[in-house]
């Protein structure tokens, strides 16, 4: 047994468009029809009613639109703001070389922080990077971008190793341990050497 939908969208639609032509229309008998014969130009086409309703709806979407947007224009141009601060505030833009990364990260490994220590091998290995002019330094780069985009390039491997430890200390998919540790000094080492 087939059955049928009660009502839908579109119906209703349909019929709430019959029901402000009614409305309009009685609303312009009951006006204009006591109204002395002027030679005004009548409107009596209801598609031209549906063509004003749907234009005016649609400027008036847009206007509110652009309201809003004004509106909250000074919270987009303090977001902008601290972006492009962020951006200038990135931990490799502070820092000239790669040198200071490496330092960092003796020190961390000799105080037991390995975490930290392969944090910095991963900063001085985007550090050369960007050094080298291979890849620019961007605060929004995720490691998975950085992976594809050195690909190509000599020590692919190198830097792989490096950007997928730096993920998984990140991302809590490992611990850091002294052999952890090693494998990222022996990565970068093969990074630093291949200039």
């Amino acid at each position: 047994m087939t059955t049928y939908q009660k009502s839908n969208l579109a119906w209703q639609l349909q019929q709430t468009g019959q029901n402000l032509r009614e409305w309009f229309g009685w609303q312009r008998d009951r006006l204009w029809g006591r109204a002395p014969d002027l030679d005004l130009p009548r409107i009596d086409q209801w598609q031209w009613w549906d063509e004003f309703l749907l234009h005016s709806l649609l400027w008036l979407v847009i206007a509110v639109a652009i309201a809003v947007i004004w509106g909250n224009r000074r919270t987009w141009q303090h977001y902008w703001l601290q972006l492009q601060a962020m951006q200038r505030r990135s931990p490799l833009a502070s820092v000239p070389s790669r040198q200071p990364w490496g330092d960092l990260a003796q020190q961390s490994a000799q105080q037991g922080d390995y975490g930290q220590a392969c944090r910095y091998l991963y900063l001085a290995s985007l550090q050369i990077l960007h050094d080298r002019q291979l890849i620019s330094q961007s605060p929004a780069r995720t490691d998975r971008e950085y992976a594809l985009l050195v690909e190509g390039l000599p020590q692919a491997a190198a830097y792989q190793t490096v950007l997928n430890l730096h993920q998984q200390l990140c991302f809590g998919q490992g611990s850091a341990s002294s052999q952890l540790f090693q494998r990222c000094q022996q990565a970068f080492d093969l990074i630093r050497r291949s200039s």
